[in-house]
C-alpha cells in the first residue's frame, strides 16, 4: 500500500499505524515545501517492522532533467532557492544517466507533426545503439490528430498535459505551440522526464497571429477559463519563460550577471548544455 505526498505534523502519533499480514505500507512525504515547513517534521522511529529513510538526492531524474526543472522554476516561474542548489547539482552519484535538453524552435508554417518528425530524427541521431528505443511521451494542450497518429505509429505516448500527474518517461517532449498560453509556465511538465527533456516552441510572431484560446492557470491546471489570470499576467509569464530559455547559455560561465539572482545565482558556471535547433 503506497501513500504518496502525505503531510505529517509535529504531534503525529505513529502508534495508530497497523497493517495486515503480507501487506507492506509505504508512506512518502515531501519535506521543505515553502510555507509548510512546520508540518513535515516528524518521522516514525526505525525498528523491527519500520524502516525510516530520508532521501536527500534525486533518484528518478537525470542531472540534466533536474537542473532544467530547477533552473526554469527559479528563473521563470517564481520559485525561490529553497535549498542548496549548488550542492544538489554536485551530488550526482544517485542520478541516472541523462542527455542534454533539446529546444526545437519552429518557424512559421511548421506543423506539430513536422516538428515531431524533427524530434524523432534528433533522438535517433543520439541513440547509442541501433536496437535502443526511447520511451517517449509527448505532452500537448491542443490535441492534433496527425500528431496522435504519428505517436501511435512510433509507439510514443501522446498525453494531455492536464493528465500527467504521477506519470513519467525516459524522454518527455513538451509541445508548446500555443497562441494564448505557454504550457512551459506549468512546473509539472518539467518534472516528468527521467533522462531527457525536449521542448518544441513557436516563434513570437507565429504565436501572436493565431486564434485565442481559454487561459490556463500556470499553477492549477483546468480545462475552463481562469478569470483570475489576466492577459498581462499570461504575457508576462511567456516573456519570463522566453527570457530564461534565451539566458540558458549565459549560465555556462560564471559572470555574476544573472538577471534574476545576480552574483548569487548558483547555476552560473554549472549549467549543462541545451541543444537549440531552429526548424526549418
Amino acid at each position: 500500500l503506497v501513500c504518496d505526498e502525505w503531510t505529517g505534523y509535529y504531534d503525529t502519533d505513529w502508534s495508530a499505524w497497523a497493517r495486515h499480514d503480507n501487506v507492506d505500507c509505504v508512506v512518502m512525504e515531501k519535506p521543505g515545501t515553502p510555507g509548510y515547513e512546520h508540518l513535515v517534521t516528524r518521522t516514525p522511529e526505525s525498528g523491527e517492522d519500520v524502516l525510516s529513510l530520508k532521501l536527500n538526492k534525486p533518484f528518478r531524474q537525470s542531472r540534466q532533467c533536474v537542473q532544467a526543472l530547477r533552473y526554469m522554476n527559479t528563473h521563470a516561474l517564481g520559485g525561490a532557492l529553497v535549498r542548496d542548489e549548488e550542492a544538489d547539482m554536485e551530488e550526482e552519484e544517485r542520478c541516472p544517466p541523462g542527455q542534454s535538453t533539446i529546444w526545437v524552435e519552429c518557424g512559421r508554417g511548421v506543423s506539430d507533426r513536422e516538428a515531431l518528425v524533427e524530434v524523432k530524427k534528433r533522438l535517433e541521431e543520439d541513440r547509442e545503439q541501433e536496437e535502443d528505443r526511447d520511451q517517449v511521451t509527448v505532452l500537448y494542450l491542443d490535441r492534433d490528430e496527425e500528431c496522435y497518429r504519428f505517436c501511435t505509429d512510433n509507439e510514443w505516448k501522446y498525453v494531455n498535459m492536464l493528465l500527467i500527474h504521477g506519470s513519467e518517461a525516459e524522454v518527455v517532449v513538451i509541445m508548446d505551440r500555443g497562441r494564448d498560453i505557454n504550457i512551459l509556465t506549468y512546473p509539472e511538465v518539467w518534472s516528468r522526464a527521467r533522462r531527457r527533456t525536449v521542448l518544441v516552441t513557436t516563434g513570437t510572431e507565429e504565436q501572436q497571429s493565431g486564434p485565442k484560446r481559454p487561459k490556463l492557470s500556470p499553477s492549477v491546471p483546468s480545462d475552463t477559463s481562469d478569470s483570475d489570470t489576466s492577459d498581462s499576467d499570461t504575457s508576462d509569464l511567456r516573456m519570463k519563460v522566453a527570457a530564461a530559455l534565451s539566458a540558458w547559455t549565459d549560465h555556462y560561465t560564471n559572470t555574476g550577471r544573472c538577471a534574476t539572482f545576480g552574483p548569487a545565482c548558483p547555476f552560473e558556471g554549472k549549467m549543462m548544455e541545451i541543444v537549440k535547433i531552429r526548424f526549418p
